[in-house]
C-alpha cells in the first residue's frame, strides 16, 4: 500500500510534465525561437537535470526523500508558471531552467520504490511506475490537444495547477520515515564504484545509448511529422496530432508495463526482455527514417513504444539489484542525469538533421545506438544472470 499514494503521486506530476512536450517546440518558434534554438532549449532543461539530479538523490540518501522530492515540486511548479507567462525566448530559457532543476523527481521516486520493494518485486514495481508514467503520457499530451485549441498557454497553466497539486498530495499523504543510512563517500568517489562493478556499468552503458535514441526520436518527431504530413484539410500535422501520437504510445505503455511485464518477465526473464526491446526499437526507429505512409510511420513508432516499454523497467530494475541501499538514490539520480546528458546532446543535433532533411540518416543513427545497446546485452550475458 505504500507504493499508491506515490503511484498517485507520480501521476499527477508525469500529467503536467508530458502536457509540455508535444507543445514546447511550437510554443518555443512562437516566441521567435528557430528550429536550432528549440532544440537548445530542451538541453538546458536537459543540463540542469544532469547537475542537480545525481545531487538530490545523494542529498535523499541522507536526509529523506520526501524533502527532497517536495523542493523539487516547488522548482517544476515555477518553472511551468514562468513559461506560461513568457514573452521571448529568453524567459523560455529560464523557464526551462527551472523545470531542469526540479526533474530529479522521477529518480527520487524510483529510489523509493527500491526502498518499499523486495528486489524480487522490482520489476514488476517499476513496471507499474512505466504503466503510471504511460497513463499520464496518454491523457496528458491527448489534454494538450484540447487545451491548446483555446490558447497555447491554457495547457501550460494547467500544468503549473498540476504541480501544485503533486506538492500538496507529496506533504499529505507519503510517509516521512527514512532508513537510517551512512553515507560517507562523496559524488565522484561513488561513481567511481559504479563504473568498477560490472554489471551496474553495463546497466549504464545500456540505459546512455537507449536515451540517446530515445532524445533523438522524442525532440524531433513533433518537426518530422510536420514536414512529413498533413491533415484531410491541407493543413501541416500541428500540436493537436501530435498530442494524439504520445496519446497512444502512452496505451501502448500502460498495457505492456502495467499488464504483461509481470507475465512476460516470468517466461523470459528480464534480460531477454531488455534484448527485445532492443529489437523492436531498432525497427522503429528505421521506420522513422523512411516510412511516408502515416499508417506505416504510426506502426514504427508503435514498435519503438513497445521497445521502449521493455527496455526501461528491466534496466532498472538490474541497477536496483547490483546496489546498496545507501546509494541507490544517487545512482537513481545518475540514471537520471544520463537521460539528460542525452537530451543536452541529441536535440540540437537531431534538430540540425531535419532542419537538412536528412530524417532517413537520422533514423539510422537512432537504428544504430539500439543496436549498440543491444550488442553490449548479448556480451554481458553471464553477469545479467548472476544477478
Amino acid at each position: 500500500m505504500t507504493l499508491v499514494p506515490l503511484f498517485l503521486v507520480v501521476f499527477v506530476d508525469i500529467l503536467g510534465m508530458m502536457m509540455i512536450i508535444p507543445l514546447l517546440p511550437f510554443f518555443a518558434m512562437k516566441m521567435g525561437a528557430s528550429v536550432f534554438e528549440t532544440g537548445l532549449i530542451t538541453a538546458a532543461y536537459a543540463v540542469m537535470q544532469i547537475l542537480f539530479s545525481p545531487v538530490l538523490g545523494r542529498l535523499s540518501d541522507r536526509y529523506g526523500r520526501k524533502k527532497l522530492l517536495l523542493l523539487s515540486q516547488v522548482f517544476l511548479a515555477a518553472g511551468f508558471f514562468l513559461l506560461a507567462s513568457s514573452t521571448s525566448v529568453t524567459m523560455v530559457f529560464i523557464a526551462r531552467i527551472l523545470s531542469g532543476i526540479g526533474a530529479g523527481n522521477l529518480s527520487l521516486v524510483q529510489a523509493m520504490i527500491a526502498d518499499s520493494t523486495r528486489e524480487e518485486e522490482r520489476t514488476r514495481a517499476f513496471g507499474l511506475f512505466g504503466a503510471i508514467v504511460g497513463l499520464g503520457l496518454t491523457i496528458g499530451p491527448a489534454l494538450t490537444g484540447i487545451f491548446a485549441k483555446i490558447d497555447w498557454t491554457v495547457p501550460i497553466y494547467v500544468s503549473f495547477s498540476l504541480a501544485c497539486l503533486s506538492f500538496l498530495l507529496c506533504a499529505t499523504l507519503l510517509p516521512n520515515k527514512m532508513p537510517a543510512l551512512v553515507v560517507r563517500k562523496s559524488i565522484i568517489e561513488t561513481l567511481h564504484g559504479f563504473w568498477q562493478t560490472s554489471g551496474t556499468r553495463q546497466c549504464y552503458l545500456q540505459f546512455l545509448l537507449f536515451f540517446c535514441s530515445f532524445a533523438f526520436l522524442v525532440s524531433g518527431l513533433g518537426l518530422i511529422m510536420e514536414s512529413r504530413f498533413f491533415t484531410a484539410e491541407g493543413r501541416r500535422y500541428g500540436p493537436s496530432e501530435i498530442g494524439y501520437l504520445f496519446g497512444v504510445l502512452g496505451v501502448i505503455g500502460i498495457v505492456v508495463q502495467g499488464v504483461l511485464l509481470p507475465r512476460l518477465e516470468k517466461t523470459f526473464g528480464n534480460h531477454r526482455l531488455t534484448l527485445s526491446g532492443f529489437l523492436l526499437t531498432i525497427l522503429g526507429y528505421l521506420g522513422v527514417g523512411f516510412f511516408h505512409n502515416v499508417y506505416f510511420f504510426f506502426f514504427a513508432c508503435g514498435l519503438f513504444g513497445i521497445g521502449n516499454s521493455l527496455i526501461r523497467p528491466t534496466i532498472t530494475s538490474r541497477l536496483t539489484k547490483t546496489l546498496h541501499k545507501s546509494d541507490e538514490g544517487m545512482a537513481l539520480g545518475f540514471s537520471s542525469s544520463l537521460q539528460s546528458l542525452a537530451h543536452v546532446i541529441c536535440p540540437p543535433l537531431g534538430a540540425f538533421l531535419i532542419q537538412h532533411h536528412w530524417v532517413p540518416q537520422l533514423g539510422i543513427l537512432m537504428a544504430l545506438l539500439s543496436l549498440m545497446g543491444y550488442v553490449i546485452g548479448l556480451r554481458n550475458q553471464d553477469t545479467v544472470s548472476a544477478l
